[in-house]
């Protein structure tokens, strides 16, 4: 005789703050039986394993990724399946610190004394990046030129 009671699930936990290139772990916590199956989903799409997301438990219970960049931002979704119901739990993923990109650079140039010259520099990061300048090696000093 198989006793059958609703299925819930939660996912731990139910919300992540991961800095770039770190690992970010969530736990399929399912209450009830029978349990066919556990699938994990990303912003409502099925989430495969490959290199950098892998569920390491035979079970499907624990989803791992490592590295975590800013395409892993979103909602992430637990689904126990039995013979007559299914549940759903979820997480939000969120980035935290980032590592300094350069967005945008000058292209090297060479000038003639006398013209003035613009330089242009966007960085992005989080926390917001500071940008230094200097020449040959030595802080460029702020002058009204």
């Amino acid at each position: 005789m198989e006793v059958l009671s609703a299925l819930s699930v939660r996912v731990t936990p139910p919300s992540l703050v991961v800095d770039a290139g770190a690992a970010a772990h969530f736990t399929c916590v399912i209450s009830g039986s029978p349990v066919n199956q556990v699938t994990w989903l990303k912003d409502g799409s099925i989430l495969r394993p490959g290199a950098r997301v892998r569920m390491p438990d035979r079970r499907g219970r624990v989803l791992k990724i490592e590295g975590v960049g800013v395409g892993d931002m979103g909602v992430y979704q637990c689904r126990a399946e039995g013979h007559h119901d299914s549940a759903l739990g979820t997480s939000v993923l969120t980035l935290g610190d980032t590592l300094p990109v350069l967005k945008y650079r000058f292209i090297e140039q060479t000038l003639q004394p006398g013209p003035s010259v613009s330089l242009k520099c966007i960085a992005s990061g989080s926390p917001t990046p500071s940008v230094t300048w200097t020449l040959d090696g030595f802080p460029v000093k702020h002058s009204d030129r």
